[in-house]
């Protein structure tokens, strides 16, 4: 078995680095395909990275055409009689060049769905959308994150005579993180033996600084509580990309800001808070949350994104609604319920162990390759 991964955005996480080095771990013979812009190609790559410098900063405006540029590259220089398995890790900008390949060469394919396929793609690039769901129609499995992606695609996307059928072939498989929070995880046994603190509440949130994130209405929320006399600090964590936005942010009085910091800073700034807070706009997964955890802080994050159904409501965190009072009802509640969570999310961290998800990717492999 050999996989050919399909990657146009391998250098902007190093979760795929990951679960590649994840997969070759566990025996799984595979290489990525990252075709990429000159001058951003990876130093000192991986043995399994290729990454032909074919592309111009202008393709990306051009779906149809960086396509052709690509697959005409891989046609010239690909044996596929040896690829076994195509891993697209996204629905358009990688699964229509997997699409076009087996259509050609009769290569069975996996295929991710991911926020910028629904939220770019689907919804502002309604000329595209008959693409997608071909895509979607001739993969062999289709993979997503969590489950609120899934059903958005089921009930608001797909032509109701395909549901049942793309149903049957959706996996749910969440991202991994870092293995230094799994090795790292808080040693305390449970939140009685933690130092004492004031009574102030210190709620965290660690990402990138803008809209999407919404660390605005993260700080109204702390303002309400401010105003019921409660001590707040709201920390925030994280490379500002929107001035304005944190312009705006500027004005609470109870914000403490922080640049970007490595993992062992923030590791302490973790252990150091209360509750961790991100309701974002969109989100596929949202790793911070997996890492808060890791760490013992119960989390809140949006109802209806990436990590919404991941686990019960009320098991590790709470889901919120994009509103400040309800984020405020929810950031009290798991205050008040803080030792629960917190032991909860200790024993299920697990699940986001890369050593866990490569395994479950090598079985999907086999599983599609032993039909074929």
């Amino acid at each position: 078995m050999t996989v050919l991964h399909i990657n146009l955005n391998y250098n902007q996480s190093s979760l795929y680095e990951q679960l590649s080095n994840h997969l070759l771990m566990r025996g799984c013979n595979h290489n990525v395909f990252y075709p990429c812009i000159e001058g951003k190609a990876i130093s000192n790559p991986p043995s399994y990275l290729i990454q032909p410098s074919i592309l111009n900063k202008y393709d990306r405006l051009f779906f149809n055409r960086r396509n052709k540029k690509i697959i005409d590259y891989m046609k010239l220089n690909f044996e596929f009689n040896n690829i076994s398995l195509f891993h697209a890790h996204s629905l358009f900008s990688n699964g229509m060049i997997a699409y076009t390949l087996k259509k050609q060469f009769k290569i069975p394919y996996i295929v991710a769905v991911r926020d910028t396929d629904i939220n770019v793609f689907f919804k502002k690039m309604k000329h595209l959308k008959h693409k997608g769901i071909n895509i979607l129609r001739e993969a062999d499995k289709i993979i997503f994150l969590s489950k609120p992606y899934k059903n958005y695609l089921l009930n608001k996307i797909v032509p109701k005579n395909m549901k049942y059928k793309l149903d049957k072939k959706i996996e749910v498989i969440p991202n991994g993180i870092n293995p230094y929070w799994l090795d790292n995880l808080n040693s305390y046994t449970n939140v009685n033996s933690l130092p004492k603190k004031n009574n102030k509440i210190k709620i965290l949130s660690v990402g990138l600084i803008n809209k999407r994130k919404n660390q605005l209405t993260t700080a109204k929320a702390c303002q309400i509580l401010q105003e019921q006399d409660k001590k707040i600090e709201f920390i925030i964590v994280g490379k500002i990309t929107d001035k304005n936005y944190f312009k705006k942010l500027s004005q609470f009085n109870f914000i403490k800001y922080i640049p970007h910091v490595n993992k062992e800073a923030l590791k302490e700034i973790y252990r150091n808070s209360d509750v961790y807070v991100m309701p974002s706009i969109t989100e596929t997964f949202g790793l911070t949350y997996a890492e808060a955890m890791s760490q013992g802080l119960p989390i809140l994050y949006s109802k209806g994104q990436g990590f919404d159904e991941q686990f019960n409501d009320g098991v590790v965190g709470f889901s919120v609604d994009n509103n400040e009072l309800d984020i405020s009802e929810k950031i009290m509640l798991a205050t008040n319920h803080k030792e629960i969570l917190r032991d909860n999310s200790l024993q299920a961290i697990p699940k986001f162990s890369w050593k866990k998800i490569a395994g479950e990717y090598i079985k999907l492999y086999e599983l599609i390759l032993n039909k074929k």
